[in-house]
């Protein structure tokens, strides 16, 4: 469904501010400090769980501070909607995750159901070792 700029503006005017820049900037730089700690020497092939971590991938990536590689997996119980459903694969790189050391990156971790099976078809698909991180955890807003 499209929404018409009016209809986008009536969204922002009633849009709360829940955390500020600098308290993004702050928690990208502990989730950095974090995975650098974890996964450093591991040259781990990082997932982009699109298309909502784009934004957050591209924020963190230039953070961490280790040789990786980096991939992209599709997958979405949502298809334009607000509840999710079953999940519905639009890109699965099985071949690249062969083995490797995999670091899953999403953006807002609510239900866990996707996250979940996008870790489990990791393991599945032969992954030395599977690792997740979220920018967000949804504590019932």
């Amino acid at each position: 469904m499209k929404l018409d700029a009016s209809a986008y503006s009536a969204v922002a005017g009633r849009a709360e501010c829940l955390v500020t820049s600098k308290e993004m900037e702050a928690a990208l730089d502990r989730m950095a400090e974090t995975l650098t700690a974890r996964l450093a020497g591991k040259d781990p092939l990082v997932l982009c769980v699109m298309t909502g971590a784009a934004i957050v991938t591209g924020l963190l990536l230039p953070r961490l501070d280790f040789q990786l590689r980096l991939d992209y997996i599709h997958a979405t119980r949502y298809r334009g909607d607000t509840r999710g459903g079953e999940l519905t694969w639009r890109y699965r790189p099985s071949e690249a995750i062969r083995g490797e050391h995999v670091l899953v990156l999403d953006d807002v971790l609510d239900e866990g159901v996707t996250l979940d099976q996008v870790m489990r078809a990791c393991r599945e698909d032969g992954a030395a070792s599977v690792h997740s991180a979220v920018l967000v955890e949804e504590c019932g807003l």
